[in-house]
């Protein structure tokens, strides 16, 4: 069943559970690999609101969820999320403030050319722990590669991760990620209408910020300032 299947069919979408990186995944992916080989952060400046804790409001690829403070789901406390995919099927996305401890090359370890890279691996979510994506700048279309907005591309062929990967690149434009956030039809657009997150537009310096583990406080607290600013502005407006 592939990942959109597993959206309509309310599957895979679990509610508990903190994001972790499990042996399974590492040794599944390492067995994929292997199997082909024989064959000052800048996202403050670039984030623009769109708007917050609102029905009806848009959201596409390249849009970012930022969790509000104190949401209970420990699946996505204090987490900001990428969406790359959104139709009436469902909706995918990639937590980009979830940094593991584990490194490529340890993921990789049995294969040769990988093992020695120290890119970091992330906890895209909790769903589909065992499969892995990449998030890949690029100013230029990339092969294998989904345009998402802007510089962002996502790649999540095992043979396209693995050419990248050979390339030896920086964190300032490639990000792995193992499994997503998914949601089935209808739900995200309910956890909106329940006020779970705060709805950014994205981009590049947001995916790929120099210091995701404080990515959510910069943004929560920019945001909520915008949001304030907002709500003052409107009450002047109707009060003159």
């Amino acid at each position: 069943m592939d990942q959109l299947s597993r959206l309509r069919a309310g599957r895979g979408v679990p509610r508990r559970g903190v994001c972790r990186m499990l042996p399974a995944a590492v040794l599944l992916l390492a067995a994929t690999f292997a199997g082909l080989s024989a064959a000052t952060s800048t996202a403050d400046a670039g984030l623009r609101p769109v708007r917050a804790q609102a029905r009806g409001v848009d959201i596409g690829p390249g849009t970012l969820l930022v969790a509000v403070p104190g949401l209970p789901d420990p699946n996505f406390s204090e987490t900001v999320v990428f969406i790359v995919h959104h139709t009436e099927d469902g909706t995918m996305g990639l937590v980009l403030n979830r940094r593991t401890d584990v490194t490529v090359g340890r993921l990789f370890e049995s294969i040769d050319e990988l093992r020695e890279l120290t890119l970091p691996v992330f906890a895209g979510g909790p769903v589909a722990r065992s499969s892995a994506q990449a998030l890949v700048r690029s100013p230029r279309a990339i092969p294998d590669g989904r345009h998402i907005v802007g510089e962002v591309h996502i790649v999540n062929s095992a043979e396209a991760l693995r050419r990248r990967l050979a390339d030896e690149p920086g964190t300032d434009h490639f990000r792995l990620y193992l499994g997503y956030a998914g949601w089935a039809p209808g739900q995200l657009e309910a956890e909106l209408d329940d006020g779970a997150w705060h709805v950014i537009e994205g981009d590049a310096a947001a995916v790929f910020d120099r210091d995701p583990d404080t990515l959510w406080r910069r943004v929560i607290r920019r945001t909520v300032v915008q949001t304030v600013r907002a709500a003052g502005d409107t009450g002047e407006t109707a009060g003159s």
